[in-house]
């Protein structure tokens, strides 16, 4: 089976505007700055990860840190939305709505059992 998990995106941008504070407070600047600090830089491949490479550039003096966190935001918005177009495609897919009346949990327990 096939089954895609899907949210309104008014409520999919909320919840990633909120992750990505959550990382930011536990540290993803800390990490960056700790990798850059150990000499990986542009050419390292993990820098194409979202987060990575706008924080790097910030701390490359290449913009402000309001910049950097708003680019995370809508880099993550974007694979987001790229991924539930991707879904839409996937022939026999499932689609089980976050929202609707039924629970995402109780749906995967009898979909295991």
């Amino acid at each position: 089976r096939k089954i895609g998990l899907n949210r309104s995106r008014e409520i999919l941008y909320e919840r990633i505007e909120l992750r990505v504070e959550e990382m930011l407070q536990e540290g993803l600047l800390q990490e960056v700055e700790a990798l850059v600090d150990e000499g990986f830089g542009p050419e390292w491949g993990a820098w194409e990860t979202i987060g990575y490479k706008e924080l790097a550039l910030y701390l490359r003096g290449k913009i402000e840190f309001e910049e950097a966190v708003e680019r995370i935001k809508k880099n993550t918005r974007h694979l987001a939305k790229y991924q539930q177009n991707w879904m839409e495609k996937v022939e026999g897919i499932e689609m089980l709505d976050l929202e609707g009346e039924i629970k995402p949990v109780k749906f995967l327990v009898e979909l295991l059992s």
